[in-house]
């Protein structure tokens, strides 16, 4: 009798049962999900409770200002932290998953500003950058999404009038406080010293100019 050895087949390892576990865990609950999406405007309501998420990649990061010295060698002197970026994987399904797209579609062409709420904190002033996503005849009832958010930071500016003496460039002073200005008129000297030279230049068309400056 012949013998057929059995391949061996590989025990999966604890990382992929985990996310098998994870990943069935993320489908089949009816509760709160783990990653949270709100509207900046009203942080206790979630959006998008139809789509699934899957994954949450978040990607702090910084900028090094680094300058070369004389022997060649870099030194690094200051650091810039750069806005947060996070990358939600979510799946649409059941009979609403257009209406679900839709949702986030809108939202990204809105520009809305949202707070994602995770097990490591809470991100708010978020901004949808990119919504790519894939579509395979295998998944013709699924919609794979994968939102990028990056936060909007925003900036206060204070501003103070600077005092007539001080500005540089006399036509950036401020006029608020001049009252009515009347605009400036070109003199009749500047028009008949104008008008002198066309005719010495130009004797053919002395009565023309004599016409138009009499």
């Amino acid at each position: 009798m012949p013998f057929f050895p059995v391949p061996l087949i590989p025990k999966p390892s604890l990382k992929t049962l985990a996310s098998i576990y994870g990943a069935r865990n993320l489908l089949t609950k009816t509760a709160a999900d783990v990653v949270k999406v709100s509207l900046d405007s009203d942080p206790s309501a979630q959006v998008f409770t139809a789509a699934r998420a899957m994954k949450v990649n978040l990607m702090p990061s910084s900028k090094l200002m680094d300058h070369p010295i004389e022997d060649g060698s870099l030194v690094t002197d200051f650091r810039i932290v750069n806005p947060k970026e996070l990358e939600l994987s979510v799946i649409c399904t059941g009979k609403n998953w257009k209406t679900v797209y839709n949702q986030i579609n809108t939202g990204y062409l809105n520009g809305e500003l949202y707070t994602i709420t995770t097990k490591s904190g809470v991100y708010p002033h978020m901004m949808m950058q990119a919504i790519p996503h894939d579509e395979v005849p295998d998944m013709f009832d699924v919609l794979a999404v994968s939102i990028k958010f990056r936060e909007v930071m925003m900036a206060v500016t204070n501003y103070t009038k600077l005092p007539a003496k001080q500005v540089k460039k006399p036509d950036d002073v401020s006029t608020t406080n001049r009252g009515a200005v009347s605009s400036t008129t070109t003199s009749k000297s500047v028009i008949s010293s104008g008008a002198d030279w066309l005719t010495k230049t130009f004797p053919g068309v002395t009565n023309f100019v004599k016409g138009l400056f009499p």
